[in-house]
C-alpha cells in the first residue's frame, strides 16, 4: 500500500506510478458501499426478523436477510410481468388497512354486486376475494388474518408502519369458517377454501392471463393438533393438486413444543411435497415453544415477538407458527419475482415443476441452525438471500437454459417420439442417447423441440438428454430420461370379460407385439381344475359351456417365439341366471360424494354399513335379502361425511316387475323429509311382485339435485345397489279366518265375486269400527263404516280382481283387526 497527499490529481499520480520499471499492477484505492437495500418503513427498527443487529440479547443476523433480498427484488411481479398473488386462508383482512390496502387483491374480471358470475369461475361477484361460508365476498373484517397478511406483504418503502416480505404482491383474502377438531375435523371448509386460489390459478393459465390469478401460494396459519394424516387423505392429498397447478403451500406447525412425527398434527403432518412445513424461531434462532419434526416440519421462520400489522389500522406484537408461515408464503412470492425469465416460463410451461425448483430453493438456501439440525428436515432458518441465491444460480435468464419435461410416446419395438419444453429464443438443440449401460449417439443442431429415435433394439432399456443452442451458446444437459422399447415377451397389460350369457362369455386382452400366440384357461372360482384353449391366434376368444348363474375366473399367457410368460392374475365374472337383478343392465346413476355419502342402509334383515364409494357409486348386488309379497319392512337410511353435515334426502325402487328398469310406481320410499343423522320409515311389497331376484337402488341426495327418476346423476350424494329376492305371500286359504294377534276375523266367502261377509268382529267394538278395503299396494279403494253388528255384508262387485287386504280401525285409527281376500 501506498500513502500519498490526497489532494494531487489522482489519476496523473497514477500514470507516473506505471511508468516506474518496478510495477507491474497498480489500482487507487475505492471506497465500499453495503448495497442492502432498505425501506422508509418507520418501524422496520422493530422488526428484527428482517435485520437484526442483536440489540438487547438478540443474536445478530438471526434474521431472514430481507435487506439483502431487496437488493434483488422486493416482490410484484415475475421477469415476464405475471402479477405475483398470495392467498391467505384465516378470517379475513383488514380492506381500509393503511399499510396492506395498496397489496389486497381485487377480482377485476367480477363486477361486483350484479348477482352474475361475469368471469365464469363458478363465483358470483367474487370481486374481494370468497368467503364460502357466507357464498359471497364479505373478506372483510378479520383480526388473526391481518397479522398473517402483514407478515406476507404489508406495503414497502410507503413511510407508513412495517413492512412484509413482499413490498409489493397481491393478497387474496379467503375465509375458511370452523375446521373442526382432532376427533371431528371440517375438511369439508378446508378443501371448499382451497378450491378458489386452485381455480383462479387454473383459469389463469387457460386464459393466459386474461382471467384468474396468478396464484403461487396459500398460507394456513391454523390446523389440528394431535391429528393423524391418514384419517384426513381429501385434506393432505388436495395440497398435490393445488402442487400441480403450481401453487405451494405454507403450513403453521403446532404451537406445542411436541414432535410431530410422532404425535401427529394437521396439515404439517401430511407427506405433500407441495406443503412446506414451519415451525417458530425467535430473535436469537432458537425454537422454543413449537412443534418439531425431522420427518415432517422442513423448516424454522421467525414467529416469536414480531412486529406486523393488526385490524382496526394499527399494528402489534405477536408469537406464533402463524406468524412462521407467512413469512415462508411471502419468501415463495418474492422468490417468483426474481429476475428469471425461465422461472416465469417454466411456471406456465410446466407449473409443477416451478413450484418444485422454488421450493427447492427455499429449502437450499436456509441459513443452518445448530438447533435446528435434529428438529427440521433441512435443519435451517428461512433465509430470502439464499433462496434468491439458489434460483439464480440454477436460472438462464441472459444465457441459456436447458430443456425441461423431457417425455416419450409412440414407442414401438424400434422407435420413440421425444419431445421436450424450452424457452423462446432457443436457436436449435443438442440430443445424446443411447442404451442403458452403453456408448451413447450425439446428433447436433435439432431445430424443433421433438426427435424421432428410428432403428432401436427391441425390449431395451435406453436413455435420453437434450442440450439448448443459444447464439452459439450451449447450456447445461437435461434431465435423464429413461424409457424402454416394446417387443419384450410379456403377459397382456390388460383382460376384459363382456356378453355373459348363462352358458358362455367373451374374453377380450391387450396385444403383445412379440406375441406369437397366446393361451387362454377359465375356471369356476368355487375350485376344479383350468380349462385351457392353446395357441390362440387373435386377441378375442368366446368360451362356451359354463353353468348359469356360476362365478369364473380367467386368465391369459403369451408364447413368444417358443417361450410362454406365466398367466395373468385372474378376471372374474358371473354368468346369467342368476336372476332379473344381475342378469339386467341397469340404467347407470352415479353422486358427488366428496363431501357426503350414504353411511348406511337398513332394509329388514340387510343392514350395510359402507364408506364412500368410488365416483358416486355403489354396487353391492353381491348382497341380498328375503322380502315377502304382501309385507312390510322397517327401513332406516343414514348418511355420512366427511366434515359438515348437510340434510339429505333418500329414496328407494326396487325392479317389482323385474323387467330391468324402475317406472314411477316402484318408487317405493320417497323420503321427502331431509335428515342429517338417520331416516326411518317403511317399504310394502305389493303383491303383485314378480318373485325372485329384483335389483333395489337406493339414491341419496343433498336435495340441490333431488332425482325426479332413480337414472338421474345426483348433484351432490350418491347412489347404492342391491339385490332383494321376492318370496310368495301366505297362502289364503279360503273359508278360513286369519287372526291378526288382536282378534280373529273370518272373510267369505273366499275367493268371492259380488258380496263378501265378515264376522267374528267383537261386539263392544263393533259400532266404532270403520272397515278399510286396500289393495295389494296398499292404496285405500273404500272406506265404509260399521253396521255395528258382529257380522257385516260388503258390496265388492266394482272391485277389480286381484288380492285385497281388510283393516279394521278403531276411533283411534288404531288397527284392530285384519284379513285379506281374491275378488274373481
Amino acid at each position: 500500500l501506498l500513502e500519498f497527499n490526497p489532494s494531487i490529481n489522482h489519476n496523473r499520480f497514477l500514470q507516473q506510478l506505471w511508468d516506474h520499471p518496478s510495477v507491474t499492477l497498480i489500482q487507487l484505492n475505492h471506497y465500499i458501499q453495503h448495497r442492502a437495500t432498505t425501506p422508509n418503513d418507520p418501524q422496520l427498527n422493530q422488526q428484527w426478523w428482517h435485520v437484526n443487529t442483536g440489540g438487547g440479547g438478540a443474536t445478530a443476523d438471526a434474521d431472514i436477510d430481507s435487506d439483502e433480498a431487496w437488493d434483488i427484488t422486493t416482490g410484484g411481479v415475475t421477469a415476464t410481468g405475471d402479477t405475483i398473488v398470495v392467498c391467505v386462508v384465516d378470517d379475513g383482512g383488514d380492506l381500509d388497512h393503511p399499510d396492506l390496502m395498496a397489496n389486497n387483491w381485487v377480482n377485476y374480471h367480477e363486477i361486483p354486486n350484479n348477482n352474475i358470475d361475469d368471469d365464469g369461475n363458478g363465483y358470483v361477484d367474487d370481486y374481494l376475494g370468497w368467503n364460502p361460508q357466507g357464498n359471497n365476498d364479505n373478506v372483510d373484517g378479520g383480526s388473526h388474518g391481518v397479522n398473517v397478511a402483514g407478515m406476507v406483504g404489508a406495503v414497502g418503502n410507503n413511510g407508513t408502519g412495517v413492512v412484509g416480505v413482499n413490498w409489493n404482491v397481491k393478497i387474496m383474502n379467503m375465509t375458511y369458517g370452523s375446521i373442526g377438531s382432532a376427533s371431528n375435523p371440517n375438511e369439508a371448509n378446508v378443501i371448499e377454501s382451497y378450491t378458489y386460489p386452485l381455480v383462479m390459478r387454473r383459469l389463469y393459465e387457460e386464459t393466459n392471463g386474461a382471467k384468474g390469478a396468478y396464484v403461487v401460494a396459500t398460507n394456513s396459519s391454523w390446523g389440528i393438533n394431535n391429528a393423524d394424516p391418514l384419517d384426513a387423505p381429501l385434506w393432505c392429498a388436495f395440497y398435490d393438486t393445488l402442487g400441480h397447478a403450481g401453487i405451494l403451500n405454507a403450513g403453521s406447525t403446532a404451537n406445542n413444543n411436541v414432535n410431530i412425527d410422532v404425535v401427529g398434527d394437521l396439515p404439517t403432518g401430511c407427506s405433500s411435497e407441495f406443503l412446506l412445513s414451519i415451525t417458530a424461531t425467535n430473535d436469537a434462532d432458537v425454537r422454543t415453544f413449537s412443534g418439531y419434526g425431522q420427518t415432517t416440519v422442513d423448516l424454522g421462520a421467525p414467529g416469536e415477538d414480531v412486529r406486523t400489522t393488526a385490524a382496526g389500522g394499527g399494528y402489534t406484537v405477536t408469537s406464533g407458527t402463524s406468524f412462521a408461515g407467512p413469512a415462508t408464503a411471502g419468501a415463495v412470492a418474492l422468490v417468483y419475482s426474481a429476475p428469471c425469465a425461465s422461472l416465469a416460463a417454466i411456471s406456465h410451461s410446466d407449473p409443477a415443476l416451478a413450484a418444485q425448483m422454488v421450493r427447492d430453493a427455499i429449502f437450499n438456501g436456509v441459513d443452518p441452525i445448530a438447533n435446528l439440525t435434529t428438529e427440521c428436515v433441512t435443519g435451517g432458518r428461512l433465509n430470502l438471500k439464499g433462496a434468491l441465491d439458489e434460483i439464480l444460480n440454477n436460472c438462464a435468464s441472459g444465457g441459456c437454459i436447458p430443456p425441461f419435461s423431457v417425455s416419450a410416446g409412440n414407442i414401438t419395438d424400434t422407435e420413440a417420439a421425444i419431445d421436450w419444453n424450452s424457452l423462446a429464443g432457443i436457436d436449435s438443440f443438442n440430443i445424446s442417447c443411447g442404451i442403458d449401460g452403453g456408448a451413447d449417439t450425439l446428433i447436433f443442431d435439432v431445430e424443433e423441440s421433438e426427435y424421432e429415435l428410428s432403428t432401436l433394439t427391441a425390449c431395451t432399456d435406453y436413455w435420453f438428454i437434450a442440450q439448448s443452442i443459444c447464439d452459439g451458446e450451449t447450456s447445461d444437459w437435461s434431465d435423464t430420461l429413461f424409457f424402454s422399447t416394446d417387443g419384450c415377451c410379456l403377459a397382456p397389460s390388460e383382460i376384459t370379460l363382456s356378453n355373459a350369457s348363462e352358458t358362455g362369455l367373451t374374453a377380450t386382452w391387450t396385444s403383445v407385439l412379440a406375441a406369437e400366440s397366446y393361451f387362454l384357461q377359465w375356471r369356476p372360482t368355487s375350485g376344479g381344475s383350468w380349462t385351457q384353449e392353446n395357441n390362440i391366434n387373435g386377441t378375442t376368444f368366446d368360451i362356451n359351456s359354463l353353468d348359469a348363474c356360476a362365478e369364473y375366473e380367467v386368465q391369459v399367457a403369451t408364447n413368444c417365439n417358443g417361450g410362454t410368460t406365466d398367466f395373468t392374475t385372474s378376471i372374474t365374472i358371473t354368468t346369467s341366471g342368476c336372476g332379473a337383478c344381475t342378469d339386467f343392465a341397469f340404467c347407470e346413476s352415479s353422486g358427488d360424494n366428496g363431501l357426503e355419502w350414504i353411511g348406511n342402509v337398513t332394509v329388514g334383515m340387510l343392514n350395510n354399513t359402507t364408506d364412500d364409494d368410488a365416483n358416486g357409486y355403489g354396487n353391492y348386488t353381491t348382497l341380498s335379502v328375503d322380502l315377502q309379497r304382501g309385507q312390510t319392512y322397517n327401513v332406516s337410511l343414514s348418511p355420512d361425511y366427511s366434515g359438515f353435515a348437510y340434510t339429505e334426502y333418500f329414496r328407494i325402487w326396487i325392479d317389482l316387475n323385474q323387467n330391468g328398469s324402475y317406472t314411477n310406481a316402484e318408487r317405493l320410499f320417497n323420503g321427502t323429509q331431509g335428515t342429517t343423522s338417520s331416516m326411518t320409515g317403511t317399504i310394502e311389497i305389493p303383491l303383485t311382485a314378480e318373485l325372485g331376484s329384483a335389483r333395489m337402488r337406493v339414491t341419496m341426495t343433498d336435495g340441490n339435485g333431488f332425482p325426479n327418476n332413480s337414472c338421474d346423476d345426483l348433484a351432490y350424494g350418491e347412489v347404492e345397489d342391491y339385490c332383494v329376492n321376492i318370496i310368495e305371500e301366505d297362502p289364503v286359504t279360503p273359508g278360513i279366518n286369519e287372526l291378526n294377534g288382536i282378534f280373529g276375523m273370518e272373510a267369505f266367502p273366499n275367493p268371492a265375486t259380488d258380496i263378501l261377509s265378515i264376522t267374528g268382529l267383537n261386539a263392544d267394538e263393533a259400532p266404532a269400527v270403520t272397515v278399510v278395503i286396500m289393495d295389494a299396494s296398499g292404496r285405500v279403494v273404500s272406506t265404509i263404516p260399521s253396521n255395528g253388528q258382529i257380522t257385516q255384508r260388503l258390496d265388492i262387485s266394482n272391485l277389480a280382481q286381484s288380492v285385497y287386504f281388510i283393516e279394521l280401525h278403531n276411533t283411534q285409527t288404531q288397527v284392530v283387526g285384519r284379513t285379506r281376500f281374491v275378488k274373481q
